[in-house]
């Protein structure tokens, strides 16, 4: 996330390439990142959400020294999924738990469970489809872009029609999620 994300949504669809723009591009984990901004090392950097969050909680002496400018669209972290092929009783049983879990139940059971899910930073469960995927299904897609122009066992026209594969894929994906409606 720190690295695909912006050099995606950010770089890539401006048609920016960074290292032609900044003298110094490093990669370090979102917790260094954060550090290294909050302690004037680095003009700017990536980090995600969650260590944000951490960040604020942990260090808030040097957190002020931090300024979020840009959010990218929301990635999916830890969905739960089934396989396909699971028998529906089992589904509705699964999907019956989660959307009840901290919602209903008896006043004790639904406190102990909004505790717990309190306890890992969490709310109720919301339902999903799929179409929460797109974006890594983008990220994906864009990172068997870069893995195909830095291909030297492709030839020129393999790789541009590779390449060619992927933007129509991407495209498509990108159409289909402008059509999911934001909560």
């Amino acid at each position: 996330s720190g690295f695909l994300v912006p050099s995606y949504y950010i770089f890539a669809q401006n048609n920016v390439e960074p290292r032609d723009c900044y003298k110094t591009v490093t990669n370090a984990t979102h917790e260094a990142n954060l550090f290294s901004v909050a302690e004037k090392r680095v003009d700017f950097a990536t980090s995600n959400s969650e260590s944000l969050g951490r960040f604020e909680k942990n260090a808030p002496e040097i957190y002020d020294n931090i300024k979020e400018i840009w959010r990218s669209p929301l990635i999916p972290s830890d969905p739960i999924v089934w396989r396909k092929s699971l028998d529906q009783g089992t589904k509705d049983q699964i999907l019956s738990f989660f959307m009840r879990y901290g919602r209903i139940g008896t006043e004790e059971e639904v406190k102990a469970a909004r505790a717990i899910l309190a306890d890992l930073e969490w709310a109720p469960f919301r339902p999903s489809s799929n179409a929460q995927l797109y974006p890594v299904r983008q990220l994906q897609l864009f990172a068997d872009k870069l893995n195909a122009q830095a291909d030297g066992s492709l030839s020129a026209q393999q790789k541009k029609q590779k390449i060619t594969e992927i933007d129509a894929q991407l495209k498509e994906i990108s159409r289909l999620a402008s059509q999911v409606p934001q909560l």
